[in-house]
């Protein structure tokens, strides 16, 4: 008879075969590890019954389910046998779950199961459960983070940096383009100057410095007028489409007291983000978008994925010290567009010095060495900018992380540090091997839910090696976020186990995730 058993962590009940008896698979729900109860049959049952079928396995060796970590996200047969081979048996499944998907054992191809359709009532029950689930994870709001002495030091130095540099920048533009002037003015007797070939020369010595300049200064505007390049690969959520999300992210908003994005959109890095939707007036409408990496979605648990948005809406509370972060940080990528950005201008300066004939050529040569002149006084205006700015930036990265640890905990925030190193190291190794690989039987058609499955599947010598850079990190001037080990330990010195507590899947925020993850495979 079916043997009837509850998941311990999303408490979904599910109802399998007895033949499955002391066998160890995936809840369909939340994927967390689950073990079916071993039951004993009688003895003349066990006479006269023929085999049982055995369920299919795969081709390696299946590990134990507390040695798996409890991030999973798999949903095929990783431990033994997939639940989703009940289904095909016509086994009864109570699960708050959509529609099954299972995977086929002759190709990499994602297929949709047959499955019975849910009515209209019984669907937004279970969106209700599951809502009712995530939100019940909160047990309050977090105490506002006071910001330390160095944090104050850091705004006051950027702010100064936000009205020196652009005044230096205009400056050194105005006064290359005075020299310009004056010179076309004030030596202009210079052209007039001898007879024949001693003309022509005269003339070029005239027009060479009015050339080099006039060339010079066109290159230092160059980044004011060049339009900001608009990052694709993401995809723009809405309220109707993904409705649990929105309110999570609000309630994790409103926990410690940050104001609310207008905007949420997916990428397809292991990385969140929290910023400006673009250009001076997002700023002062206070127009605030959140970035979510698909992967961190589908590798996260909730707790560790909540700390991650209290981290991001920390930024957003941060209100003056981000706005001048802001501004800095693109008066920088002026600098390092002028200093490093090579386009059309610098290879038609570079054919024309050395295709024209160097009777004329070398002003143009001349051109290049006022180029090369004014892109070193602004690396150095860009240097002394980012030293102020990274110095800003790691503040706000501490005073970030107390937000994160008072949300999930103390504890959570280094559970998240290292699973953070570990899909990155996964990243790499996966898109190296994966061109050279065969795929495995439990890999699905969805990219994501793949990498996160070789993420899990990385050995002990991988992860102790992940372990140990982590360990070892230190923090350097110019950079932007401090090192782990600091970070962990100002997040420990909060001592707290935080006022959210949940276990479930951070994909149980979303509807239809893997549609979701093959529509940024469009793009």
């Amino acid at each position: 008879m079916p043997i009837s058993i509850q998941c311990p962590t999303c408490e979904a009940k599910i109802r399998v075969k007895d033949s499955y008896s002391g066998k160890k698979g995936r809840c369909p729900s939340c994927q967390g590890a689950i073990k079916i109860p071993k039951v004993a049959a009688a003895p003349e049952e066990l006479i006269q019954q023929s085999p049982p079928r055995q369920p299919k396995t795969s081709s390696a060796p299946s590990p134990a389910v507390d040695a798996v970590p409890a991030t999973t996200n798999v949903s095929d047969d990783i431990l033994g046998f997939s639940l989703d081979d009940l289904r095909s048996e016509g086994e009864a499944i109570e699960v708050n779950k959509p529609k099954w998907r299972t995977v086929s054992r002759h190709s990499n191809s994602q297929t949709t199961a047959p499955s019975r359709k849910q009515s209209p009532a019984t669907s937004m029950a279970s969106l209700k459960a599951t809502r009712e689930k995530v939100l019940n994870g909160f047990s309050g709001s977090i105490k506002p983070v006071r910001r330390t002495l160095l944090y104050r030091i850091g705004v006051v130095l950027a702010a100064c940096f936000v009205v020196i540099l652009p005044v230096l920048y205009v400056a050194l533009i105005a006064l290359a383009g005075w020299g310009v002037y004056w010179h076309a003015t004030e030596n202009i007797a210079i052209a007039s100057m001898g007879s024949g070939r001693g003309r022509v020369v005269a003339v070029m010595a005239y027009a060479a410095p009015i050339i080099a300049g006039g060339i010079s200064v066109l290159f230092m505007l160059k980044p004011l007028l060049a339009r900001q390049v608009e990052h694709g690969g993401r995809i723009s959520l809405n309220r109707n489409g993904q409705p649990l999300l929105f309110e999570f992210v609000e309630q994790i908003c409103d926990a410690i007291k940050a104001p609310h994005p207008s905007r949420i959109d997916v990428t397809f890095d292991i990385n969140a983000s929290a910023g400006y939707s673009g250009g001076i007036f997002s700023m002062l409408k206070s127009d605030l978008v959140l970035t979510i990496g698909l992967p961190l979605i589908a590798g996260m648990q909730l707790q560790h994925f909540s700390g991650i948005l209290a981290h991001e809406f920390g930024h957003f509370s941060q209100g003056a010290a981000m706005k001048v972060s802001w501004i800095v940080r693109s008066i920088n990528h002026w600098f390092a567009q002028v200093v490093y950005a090579r386009d059309e201008w610098d290879e038609w300066l570079t054919e024309v010095s050395e295709e024209t004939d160097i009777r004329i050529g070398w002003i143009f040569y001349i051109a290049r060495a006022a180029v090369f002149l004014s892109r070193g006084i602004l690396w150095c205006f860009m240097m002394l900018s980012a030293l102020a700015t990274c110095w800003l930036a790691r503040q706000m990265e501490f005073d970030a992380d107390r937000y994160e640890a008072r949300l999930a905990g103390s504890t959570t925030f280094e559970e998240t540090s290292f699973r953070l190193h570990l899909m990155a190291f996964g990243m790499q190794d996966y898109f190296r091997n994966m061109m050279v690989r065969q795929p495995s039987a439990q890999e699905t058609g969805n990219p994501i839910r793949n990498f996160v499955l070789h993420c899990d599947s990385l050995g002990e010598h991988d992860v102790k090696r992940i372990r140990k850079r982590l360990q070892k990190a230190k923090t350097g001037l110019l950079d932007t976020h401090p090192a782990d080990p600091e970070r962990i330990a100002n997040a420990l010195r909060e001592n707290t186990d935080g006022v959210f507590q949940s276990r479930l899947p951070a994909e149980a925020l979303f509807q239809q995730f893997d549609k979701l993850c093959m529509g940024m495979m469009r793009i």
